[in-house]
């Protein structure tokens, strides 16, 4: 993909480029350092060979006994023992050989979908980075590309072909330029830079990462062969289930091989890379100052903080079926309003984070020590926003953020999905303020296993008692919910108790063996599981029982406080009551409409889990009359309440335009199979759970305000 538009930047190409106070001094590489790269680097080319080696002494073996021991099948005693003893080996043998092949082959993931600019829409970034590689001495990337991610890089543009020249591509995260101003910006781009600058230092450092990248690849990763040979060896006869757990613990042992290579290439190679990231950030130092090096490396922290916090906020907006239109400008707008506390735990970790051993890269505190020494005052002092260096930033971010969700989900979000920023973070600061008020409200004695149910206020009610019943509840609550707060954990393992007696369930109507120590059944029996099912509903009858006080407490609560609206001092606070009373009915509403799907929920999930298990156990591409008969009857349970839930048709209080059940089930899932129904329930299931807690939010939030407008409870 090539990004291009109109050329709007507000500096000229030649005062950027003029920016530059001269060259600097190239950052020495010493012979003996240079030799111990060299070094590495063979070592690390030499371990690959070393694995080749004990496939071939693997494969010499399996011949060996292949030749040399047939005359077993001659000998005396059981034709099947002699069968086991000589055929076993084999088996277990060509399973090993081809798991130990299989990582020599391992494919590269999918690489990020790419938005590459072209001279023509961006001169003026692309005059800046060849004067930046002219002033570091390194060669001018050949391409530049834009992603979403709060990093930059600088790499060989096609792997191991471009090994041996100067062809790169730079890769330039649009939150860094939308968090940075254009000092901090071109030093982290003269760091990558002073990679390149160091030549043949590099090359061999690109050797060594990528032959350490393979290892962890093959090391961690597993695919769908990993998952026949474990689902095989527990689903046939048991004789050669044991040929096949044999084969499995040999292939786990040549990975514990594989991980002791990695972690002795890793081990040789972690201080040579860390003295290349040194050497970079004297690079750095040298371009952008000292000083600036420091306030990058506390800037980059934060943009890392609030890109963990964005995505948060994306997760969330997408159970609505919204997502913010410009991930760049979201995450900026995150750094920005990080709380100061926050921002003192990053200073605290920058200054006290130490170099571990085994670490790729130094500290922060070390690396800011090592900038220090440097002592420069930098040959570029730009303070303008970094921005200024793209022709038309904004589009070309949120061009970046469609390629984003193009990747993710497989397909193009529709316009109408994409807001802006400022109306997502309002949301978000509404859903979070909702969530601290039911936190506040309920001091962690709340459960959806046992949920609370808001009465509707009735008529017109006495202020100086509602104003007393608002203290009286207030005062309930407070006493109950310590004493609750410890059957929360236990009302949620009983429901976790259910949904392992339903897979359970499932997974023997078809057929399977089940661990009952794992599944915590007394035996692996239907009655086990029966009784285990029994027991987590009785527990949630109990607790319905249990809550009954301060759930009482609580909605007494909620109307005192409605009734309460028109008190002067909660006009002056909370605006007119009228609107407010309009959104708090609003979820009620809400809260009425979903409540007979939420008294159904365990029993969907206990079904969605089951379902989900069975699918992950069932063999791909073969048909099991018992298996087929079970997803059948747990793809139609789900399915029902699916179409249940769909005609829900009260409107979403936060998906403007759709139904409450058009939302939570967007599609009509009759038409679909088992897959597709066990995903749709765990969307469904998902966004309910989500739309409970919000509108219960929503609405003590509102409760809270008129008690905050109120002040504290008189005394005693």
């Amino acid at each position: 993909m090539t990004s291009s538009g109109p050329v709007v930047a507000t500096v000229s190409t030649a005062s950027a480029t003029d920016g530059f106070d001269g060259a600097i001094a190239p950052v020495p590489v010493s012979p003996a350092y240079r030799l111990g790269l060299a070094a590495v680097a063979l070592f690390m080319l030499l371990l690959p060979l070393v694995y080749v080696g004990l496939v071939a002494l693997v494969g010499w073996g399996l011949v060996w006994h292949a030749t040399e021991n047939a005359s077993i099948l001659d000998a005396s005693g059981s034709a099947k023992g002699r069968g086991l003893v000589y055929f076993g080996p084999l088996v277990v043998g060509a399973i090993l050989i081809l798991f130990m092949i299989k990582p020599l082959f391992a494919r590269r993931p999918r690489p990020a979908e790419r938005v590459s600019l072209d001279r023509g829409s961006e001169p003026l970034l692309f005059a800046f980075v060849e004067r930046l590689c002219a002033v570091v001495g390194a060669p001018a990337p050949r391409r530049i590309d834009v992603d979403h991610q709060v990093n930059a890089s600088a790499s060989f543009r096609r792997g191991m072909a471009s090994l041996f020249g100067n062809d790169l591509v730079l890769t330039i995260g649009l939150p860094l330029v939308a968090g940075m101003n254009l000092r901090q910006l071109t030093g982290v781009l003269a760091h990558e830079f002073g990679h390149f600058a160091q030549g043949g230092g590099m090359r061999l450092t690109y050797v060594i990462r990528s032959v350490n990248g393979w290892f962890a690849r093959v090391v961690y990763e597993r695919d769908v062969w990993d998952v026949r040979l474990a689902h095989w060896s527990k689903s046939i006869d048991l004789r050669a289930g044991i040929i096949l757990y044999v084969a499995r613990f040999f292939v786990w042992l040549t990975r514990k091989v594989l991980w002791a290579l990695m972690m002795a290439g890793h081990a040789v190679s972690c201080f040579m890379m860390r003295q290349m990231e040194f050497d970079a950030d004297r690079y750095e130092a040298r371009v952008s100052g000292s000083d600036t090096f420091e306030a990058t490396a506390l800037r980059l922290h934060e943009l890392n903080v609030a890109n963990a916090r964005a995505f948060r906020v994306i997760e969330e907006s997408w159970r609505e079926g919204r997502l913010a239109d410009d991930l760049p400008a979201l995450i900026e707008a995150g750094a920005d309003r990080i709380p100061a506390d926050v921002r003192q735990k990053i200073l605290e970790h920058v200054g006290t984070a130490k170099t571990g051993a085994l670490d790729t890269h130094p500290s922060d505190k070390d690396r800011i020590a090592s900038a220090r020494r440097e002592n420069a005052t930098g040959v570029f002092r730009s303070q303008e926003p970094a921005r200024t260096l793209f022709g038309d930033f904004e589009g070309l971010s949120r061009e970046v953020t469609r390629a984003y969700y193009r990747q993710q989900l497989e397909q193009d979000v529709p316009a109408e999905r994409l807001v802006p920023v400022a109306a997502l973070l309002a949301t978000a600061s509404d859903s979070q303020a909702a969530t601290d008020a039911l936190s506040q409200y309920f001091r962690g004695a709340l459960s959806i296993q046992v949920p609370f149910w808001p009465e509707r206020p009735p008529g017109a009610r006495d202020s100086a008692e509602a104003l007393r019943g608002l203290g009286e509840a207030r005062a309930a609550m407070e006493r109950l919910a310590p004493t609750l707060r410890p059957f929360v954990e236990q009302t949620d393992e009983a429901n976790g108790a259910g949904i392992r007696a339903a897979v359970a369930t499932s997974l023997m109507r078809a057929g399977f063996q089940v661990d009952a120590a794992a599944l915590r059944l007394r035996a692996a029996s239907h009655e086990a599981a029966e009784e285990a099912l029994l027991a987590a509903e009785n527990t949630r009858v109990r607790s319905r029982e249990r809550w009954t006080e301060l759930h009482g407490a609580a909605a007494r609560r909620i109307v005192c406080a409605w009734h309460l609206m028109d008190d002067p001092r909660v006009r002056q606070r909370i605006g007119d009551p009228a609107r407010v009373r309009t959104a708090a009915d609003g979820m009620i509403r809400t809260l009425e409409a979903i409540r007979s799907p939420v008294e159904e929920l365990p029993a969907l999930v206990r079904a969605q889990v089951a379902l989900s298990v069975l699918l992950e156990n069932r063999e791909d591409g073969k048909s099991n009359p018992a298996i087929d008969r079970e997803l059948e009857r747990l793809a139609d349970d789900v399915t029902g309440f699916l179409e249940r839930l769909r005609t829900v048709g009260a409107p979403h209080p936060f998906a403007e335009g759709a139904t409450i059940g058009e939302h939570l089930v967007p599609e009509p899932p009759a038409a679909h199979g088992p897959v597709a129904a066990s995903q749709a329930a765990a969307q469904a299931i998902e966004r309910l759970q989500s739309l409970y807690f919000r509108a219960l939010g929503a609405l003590t939030e509102t409760a809270c305000r008129v008690e905050s407008a109120l002040g504290p409870p008189p005394p005693g």
